[in-house]
């Protein structure tokens, strides 16, 4: 037997749907062969190749690909009718095509374990603070404040409450205080650093002029008496 044959006036959509149909029925026609197999053919070998079969040929459009797989597929369908009537010739043809093809077309996949599930978060202990987190807002005596981020001076701080508080303004002027040390510092070292050149400097005309010392000796540029 074959598959369907596609008339000349179909349209291509009648078509794939008329295909889709037949190989429905023919998929679900083999499965119930196989459920109702003599005991001398592996059930569930039979359901495996079937299965994996037409999921291997699930995304085939070709025309004569199809054809082919169809008229296996009825094929087999007739083989494991006549099985189950009794007939050892069919039963045998059917051992020996499984016997024939590969051993992971024979096994069903086992379906995929699913991903663990997230851990959750331990609840809050009744009573306290943060079971009563968040409060309704009919609770507040005020509207709920959020906190915002500022830059006061380049220095990021999160500003709950306005005004600021005291304790807040102290910590950002011990911070500036901090950061003007450090600038004052800077500088006075880059001060020192130039005089330091400069001295060096000076050193040098005067060892390459061969400058006396107080002792009389003479001195050459490098230093040496």
């Amino acid at each position: 037997m074959v598959g369907p044959s596609l008339s000349s006036g179909e349209t291509a959509g009648e078509q794939d749907i008329d295909g889709q149909n037949v190989a429905i029925a023919l998929y679900r026609a083999l499965l119930t062969k196989c459920r109702s197999a003599p005991p001398s053919l592996d059930r569930s070998a039979l359901e495996a190749v079937v299965k994996k079969s037409f999921a291997k040929n699930r995304h085939v459009t070709s025309k004569y690909v199809l054809q082919g797989a169809f008229a296996g597929g009825y094929e087999a369908l007739d083989h494991l009718t006549a099985s189950i009537t009794g007939d050892n010739t069919s039963v045998s043809h059917l051992n020996s095509l499984l016997y024939r093809l590969p051993s992971n077309l024979k096994t069903t996949t086992p379906p995929p374990k699913p991903p663990p599930p997230p851990p959750t978060k331990p609840a809050a202990v009744v009573g306290s603070t943060l079971s009563l987190r968040p409060r309704p807002a009919f609770s507040l005596p005020s509207r709920r404040r959020i906190p915002v981020l500022v830059n006061a001076n380049k220095i990021p701080i999160l500003r709950f409450t306005k005004p600021q508080p005291a304790i807040l303004s102290q910590y950002i002027r011990s911070r500036l205080v901090l950061r003007q040390k450090r600038l004052d510092l800077k500088l006075k070292l880059e001060t020192d650093m130039e005089i330091a050149k400069a001295e060096d400097e000076w050193d040098r005309i005067l060892f390459a002029r061969g400058i006396k010392e107080e002792s009389g000796n003479e001195v050459d540029e490098f230093g040496r008496y």
